[in-house]
């Protein structure tokens, strides 16, 4: 056989035992729920934000790297808030609107510890008067290494995922010290 046919055959060899990549897990990016009941520092904010809009996500593509969609990332940020009692209920009309855009997602392209780094921006709203109240970039790491998995593939997703939780997290302690009548 030529050395030439070898490269796609070594390629195809190199997909199937890395596997195809798979989208972030919503439930693998929301923080975990604190353990000791805390409120907010303005009473306001409970039970009173509503997500208004989501943007900068991708979809994945099986064939090329894990991402985050604008979807799984709503999802996960809605969970996170109802989990601390922020999120407001349904039909009820809320005091506040919450705007997050995945400004960027930075990957590596190999490595056997793989750091993921994700930046959003969030703003916090007064849902009648459009005034906003808080506005934000959040930058969050996080590193998967070989031991959470031996598959590159998973190791990105399992970073993705760790990235978005961080900044979740993150955004919940910002919203935690908010104090948005005062201002």
């Amino acid at each position: 056989m030529k050395r030439h046919h070898l490269v796609p055959l070594v390629f195809y060899a190199v997909a199937l035992v890395q596997g195809c990549a798979t989208p972030a897990i919503t439930e693998n990016m929301v923080p975990p729920a604190p353990a000791a009941a805390r409120a907010p520092a303005d009473p306001s904010l409970v039970q009173a934000i509503r997500i208004h809009g989501v943007a900068g996500g991708s979809e994945t593509n099986p064939m090329w790297v894990s991402k985050v969609s604008d979807k799984d990332f709503r999802a996960a940020l809605e969970r996170a808030l109802q989990s601390v009692g922020l999120l407001s209920a349904d039909g009820t009309s809320p005091r506040y609107q919450l705007d997050a855009t995945l400004l960027s997602l930075e990957q590596p392209m190999f490595g056997l510890d793989l750091k993921v780094t994700c930046s959003v921006r969030y703003d916090l709203s007064d849902a009648a008067t459009g005034k906003r109240v808080f506005g934000k970039t959040i930058t969050t790491p996080f590193t998967a290494t070989f031991s959470d998995s031996a598959l590159a593939v998973a190791r990105l997703r399992i970073a993705n995922e760790g990235a978005v939780r961080k900044n979740l997290g993150e955004l919940l302690d910002e919203l935690f010290a908010l104090r948005p009548a005062a201002k």
